[in-house]
């Protein structure tokens, strides 16, 4: 019996340290699982709050964005090479961003994202509404300094046929329809003083006598005849006119005749005041190219702050009652060239992105120059201004820019 138990004993040593390695595995298997699955919602939890911390450093990239356009003169933005941002303190978030806001053309016609080659010659225009005044500043500013337009044209063409669809006009070649003015301004002393030229344009037939002012055949004035431009190329060899597809329209505008003045219409304005100190007089016959020349920043007490005004001034009144679909009809399109200078955009295209962790979040923000609010994420928004110190970060690649000797918060003078 003894033998017996002793081989039963024999057979079965081990069991129990198998049986204990067994479970240990069984409860070490569970333990990886629950702690893969709660380091996964922990990641995730991580990763939520960054995105979150992301979002809003992005927005706080918007936020200075905004602040620096509602503060600078028309035409400000961030250089191609510049990387502006900040850290944030709190957070632990940091953002960059981007401004756009300046283009060789108005309305802007980015060559870099759009493909304008085979464009109908519509899309290179703004529409005009009845009543409606714009106002396009001829300069930018660049490095606190102010880059003035020298040469542009003003290119329009409507709806209407004024040989056709007016009352009492049958016959007419022309019809005022465009209200335009420049406006220089000069420092006497501790003073700014507004000088202008301005004058009315028609919607001019062709030269064939076939039709009025079309897209690709606009009316236009401007500091020089843009037929002059429609083969030049900058020095790289590009063309200077924003597109190929539109030939100012042929036509040769007789000189405005009067007994006081008589000027070459489309280069040259009847209206011209002068400020003489005391008194603003209308000197009128003021080529458009020499007010603009000489009120550039680099001529004595000038600043080169020049402004373009145009006002659709049609007058329903004279249409025939044939005419329909009016509404549309007293539109005006207009498009304003440079040819290589500067002008600034009509939206201002602001790109923030914001970092925490490994997070990254961008918002896209267009803003109306002289708009309350921008476009911005389908919400509310206001702006403030914000000043900070410099924060101390690891990352050599941020940049740190709210100071008070900050550039960009001194405009120019």
């Amino acid at each position: 019996m003894k033998k017996i138990i002793n081989k039963i004993w024999r057979d079965e040593a081990g069991t129990a340290l198998l049986t204990a390695m067994l479970i240990m595995g069984v409860l070490l298997a569970i333990s990886i699982a629950l702690s893969s699955l709660v380091m996964r919602e922990v990641r995730v939890t991580k990763d939520l709050i960054d995105a979150g911390k992301a979002f809003y450093s992005a927005e706080s990239g918007v936020e200075e964005a905004l602040y620096f356009l509602n503060n600078n003169l028309p035409g400000w933005e961030t250089g191609e090479d510049d990387d502006v941002g900040r850290s944030l303190a709190a957070s632990g978030g940091k953002f960059k961003y981007i401004v756009k806001n300046q283009c060789n053309s108005y309305p802007c016609i980015d060559e870099g994202e759009y493909d304008v080659a085979d464009a109908d010659p519509e899309a290179f225009y703004q529409a005009l509404d009845l009543n409606e005044s714009v106002l396009i500043p001829l300069f930018v500013v660049e490095n606190g300094e102010i880059k003035s337009v020298e040469d542009f044209t003003v290119e329009f063409y409507g709806e209407i046929n004024p040989k056709e669809d007016l009352k009492f006009t049958k016959g007419l070649s022309s019809w005022d329809v465009i209200r335009w003015k420049v406006f220089g301004m000069k420092k006497d002393g501790n003073d700014y003083i507004t000088e202008s030229i301005s004058d009315f344009m028609p919607l001019a037939q062709s030269a064939d006598g076939m039709e009025f002012s079309t897209a690709d055949q606009p009316a236009w004035f401007g500091t020089i005849a843009c037929s002059e431009k429609d083969n030049a190329v900058d020095e790289d060899g590009n063309p200077v006119r924003t597109t190929s597809s539109i030939k100012c329209n042929p036509y040769d505008f007789k000189s405005y005749a009067d007994s006081a003045k008589n000027c070459k219409a489309s280069l040259e304005a009847r209206d011209y005041y002068l400020s003489t100190g005391e008194n603003i007089e209308n000197e009128g016959c003021k080529p458009i190219e020499d007010f603009v020349l000489e009120r550039q920043e680099d001529m004595v007490d000038m600043t080169g702050l020049n402004y373009l005004s145009l006002t659709n001034i049609i007058n329903p009144a004279f249409f025939d009652e044939d005419v329909l679909n009016q509404d549309d009809v007293t539109k005006l399109y207009f498009r304003v060239e440079t040819y290589g200078d500067k002008t600034v955009r009509e939206t201002a295209e602001i790109v923030a992105d914001g970092y925490a962790g490994n997070s990254k979040q961008s918002i896209k923000v267009l803003k109306r120059r002289d708009a309350y609010m921008p476009v911005f994420n389908f919400s509310v928004y206001s702006t403030y201004g914000s000043m900070g110190k410099e924060v101390d970060e690891e990352e050599e690649d941020v940049k740190y820019y709210l100071k008070e000797n900050d550039p960009r918060l001194s405009l120019p003078q």
